[in-house]
């Protein structure tokens, strides 16, 4: 596999239809759960469970301010995974 990429996870990724989106969403810079779920059209209760799974993977990371918000942006190893697709 290129790059030491997990298998596993390269597959999880091509299986789910929003989870490489949000890769792709947070090259850039940092969003907030609800404005993952506007750029998907998908509800916040879908997201947030994506979300979840994508953090478990250690694909993306949640960074909590101290107004209560909780932004999401992509780790190190998401990166990776990122360039393999784009």
């Amino acid at each position: 596999m290129k790059d030491n990429l997990d298998r596993e996870t390269v597959v999880w990724l091509k299986d789910g239809d929003y989870r490489k989106s949000v890769l792709k969403l947070l090259k850039d810079k940092s969003l907030l759960s609800s404005e993952i779920a506007k750029e998907l059209k998908i509800h916040r209760s879908s997201t947030s469970r994506l979300l979840k799974k994508l953090v478990e993977r250690g694909l993306i990371e949640s960074i909590a301010s101290k107004s209560r918000t909780v932004e999401y942006s992509l780790t190190p190893k998401g990166k990776k995974y990122l360039i393999y697709f784009w």
